[in-house]
């Protein structure tokens, strides 16, 4: 059975929204656990958002290392990762 909305007046809009003004929860995204695949090698999928340009560098750099943009981008970010110093 599906629900029906009830239309709600301005009185009863100004009281539901002042009810839960600062109250976050609503409109926050939670975070999402990631699945993880059985076996070996890597096992979880990250999107990143990169402009036509920067993602142009990233592909011609992964062509002239001969190797996947997937794996140029693993191993780059993870050696700049263990790079840092600890603590930081």
């Amino acid at each position: 059975m599906a629900k029906t909305k009830t239309p709600m007046n301005e009185e009863a809009l100004a009281e539901y929204y002042q009810s839960r003004k600062g109250d976050v929860s609503t409109w926050a995204k939670q975070p999402r656990t990631l699945r993880r695949k059985r076996g070996d090698g890597p096992t979880t999928t990250f999107a990143i958002r990169l402009t036509p340009q920067e993602l142009r560098e990233l592909q011609q750099a992964a062509q002239a290392k001969g190797v996947s943009l997937s794996e140029f981008i693993r191993a780059t970010s993870l050696e700049g990762a263990r790079r840092q110093p600890s603590g930081a």
